[in-house]
């Protein structure tokens, strides 16, 4: 008699466990269910931009971005990097940083500094940049060419040959955020220098990357000193 009970015992015993660990199951899976959708939901998110001065198509968002957005922001990048005077220019760089990530940003700070620095020692200079050719943006991969007509002024006035200059923008675009990597200026005879210079240094292996900041030309004045 004491034994049927104790058997009958365990069997409850046993029976709650198994409902237990059932239920257990049923909320594992719940959980890993929830977690999945939450991931994918993340990694598709995009953005829809809406400029204050018009324009549709912008969005980013999933590591990716239209190409109206990528063109709104290499415009915005060169302005602010070409098109300058020497009261505003290190204002402008400030304004830049804060597209640069947390692990460059100390760097790119460093180095738009000194260029400030530089333009600051002659005020009465300025630059301005223009947008030239046919196809004056060109993106492949994680790259923004953009080929500009660039005029050194003094005082106001053109004091030499405008030049032709490339600005090579890379950056990457993480979750919905914008984030500049580089920036780099090449001046000189060719086309495509900056995808020339990137595919030739895919090219070679271990390659240096190039410094987060543009090189200013220099203009008579600063060759004189004057």
């Amino acid at each position: 008699m004491i034994g049927s009970k104790y058997i009958a015992r365990m069997d409850q015993l046993l029976q709650r466990n198994r409902l237990l660990g059932f239920a257990l199951a049923v909320m594992l899976v719940f959980n890993l269910f929830n977690w999945f959708s939450l991931q994918m939901a993340k990694t598709s998110s995009r953005v829809t931009l809406i400029p204050i001065a018009g324009g549709s198509g912008m969005w980013v968002g999933n590591g990716k971005a239209s190409d109206e957005y990528l063109r709104a922001m290499a415009r915005y990048i060169v302005g602010q990097v070409g098109q300058y005077a020497a009261g505003t220019y290190r204002a402008q760089l400030q304004e830049l940083l804060l597209l640069f990530p947390a692990d460059s940003v100390g760097q790119a700070q460093s180095e738009f500094m000194k260029l400030a620095d530089e333009v600051d020692r002659y005020p009465s200079i300025s630059s301005v940049v223009v947008w030239t050719g046919q196809q004056p943006l060109k993106t492949v991969g994680d790259m923004m060419q953009v080929h500009v007509i660039k005029t050194r002024l003094v005082n106001g006035n053109s004091v030499d040959k405008p030049v032709d200059s490339y600005y090579c923008i890379t950056y990457r675009i993480a979750d919905t955020q914008f984030e500049l990597v580089n920036i780099e200026e090449l001046s000189g005879q060719g086309e495509d220098l900056c995808l020339i210079k990137s595919k030739n240094e895919q090219a070679a292996p271990g390659a240096a990357p190039a410094t987060p900041s543009p090189q200013p030309q220099q203009t008579p004045d600063q060759k004189t000193g004057a």
